[in-house]
């Protein structure tokens, strides 16, 4: 009798290989913790590539649906040590001239809520009613606004830690 062998279906090999090449990491130099840290990013990468373009589109739409047209979001500076960038923040006025923010928030799907937090508050201060006299005056209006909310979220989990 001969050895029974396990067999892979042909094209089984193929998508591995293709989705380890895709997803390949530079770990030399690294330090195990961060190592290990890279190898877990790029294993969740993986597994939410097909929803990558997702988001961006799902963002795009609810700005649009929520603030009109006029207001884009796109993820700027992307290097190889941070491919995900920063977020970009574009208003085109009905002149067609464009100012732009970037705001302080990766550009990432898991900061797809953030992002959609951040231009929320940019879009409400540059309304006229606030006063506001340009994009700018209106992302550092929405700044401060984000910090005191960030000091508030954290002296509640003080408060709730502390009981």
């Amino acid at each position: 009798m001969g050895k029974a062998r396990a067999s892979r279906a042909p094209n089984q090999r193929t998508v591995e290989q293709s989705q380890v090449s895709k997803f390949c990491i530079d770990l030399e130099g690294m330090m195990l913790p961060d190592a290990i840290a890279a190898v877990v990013e790029a294993w969740y990468d993986a597994q939410n590539a097909e929803s990558a373009a997702d988001w961006v589109e799902d963002l795009r739409l609810q700005i649009k649906r929520e603030f009109g047209r006029g207001w884009s979001v796109r993820g700027v500076g992307a290097t190889k040590l941070n491919p995900e960038g920063r977020c970009q923040l574009t208003r085109i006025a009905p002149d067609r001239s464009r100012s732009s923010v970037i705001i302080p928030v990766e550009w990432r799907a898991l900061n797809a809520q953030l992002i959609y937090d951040w231009v929320k508050d940019i879009c409400t201060f540059a309304d006229p009613r606030y006063e506001c006299s340009s994009l700018q005056d209106a992302f550092a209006m929405a700044d401060c606004y984000q910090t005191k909310l960030q000091n508030v979220k954290s002296k509640k989990m003080q408060c709730n830690s502390a009981f």
